[in-house]
């Protein structure tokens, strides 16, 4: 008599590529996951994540509203420290280097016990040049045991390759 195998329909299963990526996260301080809707690419990172002991910060990109990426960007940091996050919803979504400059002071200067994982869910919802050019220059400024992990359906970085050849990113 023939058995019939049963297949075990909550495992997840990652390709060795991704998995080998998200085990470099620390690697680079910038980690872009790209792949079309219904990949994986939310699930692999949270299950990446849960069995770790880093810092998370998670941002999940709903609308395309620049104030409410930064009204939640700024929320975030509450976690790791209260005063950072007011100082960061006081100066609204930097449009300029001085006072990306601010931010990044204001976000290196935080004191962590361990490494921290921003995350930002669903990248490709967001539309506008300011975030992108913040997020560039959080990257190039490369603030220690920091690193941002963006899962997307497109890549929308500009300089993608200029950080990935200057071992900044990986993709």
């Amino acid at each position: 008599m023939l058995k019939n195998k049963r297949h075990n329909t909550q495992s997840l299963y990652f390709s060795e590529k991704l998995t080998a990526a998200l085990k470099k996260i620390t690697n680079y301080h910038l980690t872009v996951i790209e792949a079309p809707m219904g990949y994986g690419k939310t699930t692999a990172v949270k299950e990446y994540i849960a069995n770790s002991d880093f810092e998370v910060l998670w941002q999940t990109v709903y609308d395309n509203v620049g104030m409410h990426f930064w009204s939640n960007f700024s929320k975030l940091f509450a976690e790791l420290n209260f005063a950072c996050s007011v100082k960061l919803a006081e100066i609204s979504l930097p449009e300029d280097n001085a006072t990306r400059r601010e931010v990044v002071d204001y976000i290196a200067g935080i004191e962590r016990k361990n490494t921290t994982i921003l995350v930002i869910d669903d990248f490709h919802l967001i539309d506008k040049t300011e975030i992108y050019d913040f997020i560039e220059y959080l990257i190039k400024n490369e603030i220690p045991n920091f690193h941002v992990v963006i899962t997307t359906r497109m890549v929308l970085l500009d300089k993608l390759d200029e950080l990935k050849i200057k071992g900044l990113a990986q993709h």
